[in-house]
């Protein structure tokens, strides 16, 4: 959700770990298309790969993350997109400058005409109610500052660059690289190197040009991608040549054309998914739905034959690849390879939504359409089964076996999600299972049951090991895949093990380590405390050591911890030799009440602030150590078992440019969330002699505190003589995060960096990282709390000095799109103007697996629904409104936006209050034919044009910009 690091993918799945997001600042997946099409080119012409969200092994095509996941590029903003900006007030100390050269040109009764211009604007301007301090002079004599632009975002000016590898199985270390048309074997302490691909060439000699390349567990065979054609998040279709690395030779993966044609379906005829087994030369293949496997790289064998529309194997249909399985791979080998577990879906109930694209083919009179199997809430979800099958059985019954599961303990088929798959050994599996509003769970140990007297083939059966309930309400909090710990004489290990990220009984999410597969209890807690293990980066399973993500020093952190199996605990960040420095892009203590001066977060208490991950090698003896911020990005490689280090990536480039730009201050702050709960009055039945008197109320608890990050102008004048206006950015979706002291300069940071705005991002109740009571806050009632506290937030801002509370705007994509779209609904006179894109308008509209997890069924929960869809047309009437969407968008349909479009109208709602934006065939990103830098310029007009009129503004690049007077 991106060159990069690419971990090897585990052999489970779980919940996706951002749901509905714009993949913001997310995680695990990074992969812009129109970054996928230039990484390509330039992988084929040995160029370099822009950093971010794509790679030879995920290729996301909309989000985020988010987030919240291995691979972070803070250039690109919550959508996956390049944030776009336009530098607003440049001022005569940087604009002038920019055009001095033109205006001297210019004959002079029109240089006179122009100063007369500047001059009667410079007059308006402090004659009105836009920013009027007066020019400091002794500003004027210190060093000028460049304002931040759209073209400095675009051509990446503060882009960090990275160490990363791609790991391959053999000796520990060894990485994958590709230089043009050879990929090369190498290791990040030795000099070994080996080529394994060069020049490949097809059957009839001519050259293979392939855009990504798939390594075998024992590097003697190579996947070579070809005609690569993007699907949904995840999903991709090619085809691919198998290269044999010894006999220096290519052939076609798939021996035979496909003997089937999926109506409707992208892809169709294309292979849309490969996967290798973890030994031998097997690969597992999914083409039109069917499932194939190709044994040591020679002896095709075809495991389905059911594949079509309504039934599809091995490859997740849409609405598990986007919600639960977060990847669109859905089978898994066993350790030996022997055999291949998958999931069936059976779609035949499922409702289909129709996509229409009018750009796609533009020789055609009509639209072409994709018909998306789409189930929404109350609507029937795909059945799931799970199978497994042996390809190199010698009975044909024998390879494509169903899972038998314990009747008493299986979820109806209509209300069963599996979402999660492990081998814990060649003969046996866990498997997971919930219902389908996700709040019951049950873990199941499957086995291979052989036939008494070899009569038949072998089955497989599923006992429940354990299951879990929630009793509060609210859902089954986001799951990672469990790490599985194999045997191991070398330490005494004798059973299979694992660890888990689960929920202990405060509500907090820590690791716990289970010493048998089928204990019903953990053995011991590795972690505890009021914070959160935010993910599992890697198991030594000789050595017995769990590698993780903790927010130990805060949720707005992150730092790489190590937890043996004794518990015992190491810190690796940060690193030893990182003591002090003073940041190029720092953070600053905001003061709520001295407003007479700010501190620079320096020295060893910026060293010990940070946003770290790492990726680790196949067996946990290297890994590459990514400082994300909040100074400038920086990686290196180092050992796990003793001090080596290898290669660095400091940016110094990056550390050097930063101090001549007008960079914002940023600072992490945490603001009272709302007071939403009504205080109960006296109970009047109780004791009367004990009772308070009349209108009493009960005590008031301490205040929930939500993290922010509020950015002001690097000349910020905090006296209050300057009134600023405000952008507020969110999101506020379940479980995410937005908050983070990761290094970006992107969209918003161009607003502040022009001189006119501050702005603020905030997380309130529901957001991910702050325990279950917090995350819960939202459950059964979307749009409730979550608006609650960003108008908590709107109004602490309004109080503060410096703040021209007439004009705050707030803008969100997504799921911040429909949380903007509330706010402005809420009718609280606190919010001028707001800014919707691709938003969820009633949640009727989106996916049941998404919704139903946080506000259960319609039929359960009928008034729920009523009140979180966006229906009252009120406040509309009272602000600026902007609404965006694609004509494209598979995620959140273009239904929503045309709903909401349909209640303003009814409500007479003025066309002078809103304006709505389309862009044609572009999907949940807004990217198709140049719409990503054409949607910020939108947005930063709007704004712009509302609070400061549509003179007022500067051009993207600054050149030809209007001057108008700002802070100084």
């Amino acid at each position: 959700m991106p060159p990069v690091t690419i971990e090897h993918p585990r052999m489970s799945q779980g919940f996706a770990t951002v749901d509905l997001s714009e993949s913001g600042y997310e995680s695990e997946s990074w992969s812009a298309p129109e970054f996928a099409d230039y990484n390509r080119k330039a992988a084929a012409e040995g160029g370099i790969s822009l950093q971010g969200r794509n790679s030879n092994v995920h290729r996301r095509q909309d989000r985020l993350e988010d987030e919240y996941e291995d691979e972070y590029d803070p250039y690109m903003d919550d959508v996956g997109q390049s944030s776009a900006n336009r530098s607003l007030l440049g001022g005569l100390k940087v604009t002038a400058k920019a055009q001095a050269k033109n205006y001297l040109r210019k004959p002079w009764f029109l240089m006179c005409g122009l100063g007369l211009i500047l001059g009667l604007i410079v007059l308006s301007s402090l004659g009105s109610s836009r920013l009027s301090t007066p020019i400091n002079e002794e500003k004027k004599k210190g060093p000028s500052y460049l304002p931040i632009t759209l073209d400095h975002i675009f051509n990446r000016t503060f882009a960090p660059q990275r160490t990363s590898y791609e790991w391959v199985a053999g000796l520990d270390g060894s990485y994958a690289v590709r230089q043009k048309s050879t990929v090369i074997v190498k290791h990040v302490e030795f000099a070994n190197e080996t080529t394994i691909v060069s020049s490949p060439k097809d059957t009839n000699d001519n050259a293979i040009e392939f855009a990504g390349f798939f390594i075998s567990s024992d590097l003697e065979y190579v996947l070579l991608e070809t005609d690569y054609e993007p699907g949904w998040r995840h999903s991709f279709y090619a085809n691919y040549w198998l290269w044999n690395v010894a006999e220096k030779k290519a052939v076609p993966l798939t021996t035979k054309p496909s003997d089937k044609y999926v109506p409707d379906e992208i892809g169709s005829g294309k292979v849309a998914l490969v996967k290798w087994s973890p030994v031998n030369n097997h690969v597992a293949w999914v083409r039109d739905n069917d499932l194939f496997v190709t044994l040591d790289g020679r002896v095709e064998v075809r495991i389905t034959t059911d594949g079509s529309k309504e039934l599809i194997n091995g490859i997740a249909d849409w609405v598990y690849e986007e919600e639960v399985l977060g990847s669109h791979t859905a089978l898994w080998f066993s350790p030996a390879g022997t055999h291949v577990a998958y999931l069936k879906f059976n779609e035949s109930l499922v409702p289909q939504y129709d996509l229409q694209y009018y750009e796609k083919q533009a020789s055609n009179s009509y639209p072409e359409r994709i018909r998306v199997k789409y189930p929404k809430p109350g609507f029937p979800n795909p059945t799931v089964t799970l199978h497994v099958a042996t390809p190199g059985s010698t009975d044909p019954d024998g390879i494509d076996v169903p899972v038998e599961f314990e009747a008493e303990n299986y979820f109806h088929a209509d209300d069963r999600l599996i979402v999660e798959v492990t081998w814990v050994s060649d003969a046996s599996l866990l498997v997971r299972m919930t219902n389908r509003v996700q709040d019951s769970q049950r873990l199941f140990l499957v086995k291979r049951i052989e036939v008494v007297n070899a009569t038949g083939p072998a089955g497989w059966k599923g006992t429940m090991v354990r299951k879990r309930a929630e009793t509060d309400g609210g859902w089954t909090t986001r799951l990672q895949p469990l790490s599985f710990i194999p045997p191991s004489a070398a330490v005494g290990r004798d059973d299979p093990q694992y660890v888990e990220l689960m929920e202990n009984e405060d509500g907090f999410l820590h690791l716990a380590h289970f010493d048998a597969v089928d204990a019903k209890e953990p053995r011991a807690w590795l972690t505890s405390g009021n914070w959160e293990v935010d993910k599992v980066l890697g198991v030594d399973n000789e050595n017995g050591r769990v590698y993780f993500l903790s927010t130990e020093d805060g949720p707005t952190q992150r730092h790489v911890y190590s937890v043996r199996l004794n518990k015992e605990k190491l810190r690796l960040t940060p690193p030893g030799d990182v003591t002090a420095f003073n940041p190029a892009y720092p953070s600053w203590n905001f003061p709520t009440t001295d407003m007479s001066a700010d501190t620079v977060v320096s020295g060893a208490s910026a060293a010990a602030t940070g946003y770290y991950s790492a990726s680790f090698s196949p067996q946990c003896g290297y890994y590459v150590l990514d400082y994300a911020g909040p100074d400038v990005p920086w990686s290196r490689v180092g050992r796990t078992d003793s001090e080596w280090r290898g290669p660095e990536q400091d940016n110094k480039r990056l550390r050097e440019v930063i101090p001549t730009y007008a960079m914002p201050r940023r600072s992490f702050i945490q603001i009272p969330a709302a007071d939403t709960k009504p205080l109960a009055e006296a109970d009047a039945a109780g004791d009367a002699g004990a009772a308070p008197a009349a209108g009493a109320r009960a005590p008031v608890p301490p205040p929930v505190l939500m993290n922010a990050m509020l950015q002001v102008p690097y000349d910020f004048d905090r006296n209050g003589t300057t009134k600023y206006p405000v952008l507020m950015r969110v999101y506020g979706g379940p479980m995410s995060q937005l908050v983070d002291q990761r290094f970006s300069v992107d969209f918003m940071s161009a607003l502040v960096s022009a001189g006119g705005f501050i702005t603020l991002t905030v997380d309130g109740r529901g957001t991910g990282l702050m325990g279950r009571t917090f995350r819960n806050a939202v459950a059964s009632h979307l749009g409730s709390v979550e608006v609650d506290d960003q108008l908590a937030a709107a109004r602490w801002l309004a109080a503060q000095p410096f703040v021209d509370a007439k004009r705050i705007a707030i803008w969100g994509w997504s799921y911040g799109g429909y949380m903007t779209s509330k706010v402005i609904e809420a009718n609280s006179g606190l919010i001028a103007l707001g800014m919707a894109v691709a938003p969820v308008t009633d949640w009727m509209f989106y996916d049941s697996i998404y919704t139903e997890r946080y506000m259960k069924t319609p039929r359960n929960n009928a008034k729920g629904y009523d009140k979180s869809a966006v229906r009252d047309m009120a406040g509309f009437k009272n602000a600026q409104f902007l609404l965006v969407h694609g004509t494209g968008d598979d995620n959140v349909h273009f239904q929503n936006t045309a709903s909401l479009v349909w209640r303003l109208t009814g409500a007479q709602v003025s066309s002078q209050s809103y304006r709505v934006q389309i862009y044609t065939d572009s999907d949940h990103s807004i990217y198709a034919n140049g719409a990503s830098r054409a949607i910020y310029n939108l947005l930063w007009d709007f704004v712009n044009d509302a609070f400061w009129g549509p003179a007022a503004h500067s051009g993207s690049s600054g050149a030809g910009a209007i001057p108008v007077v700002g802070p100084s």
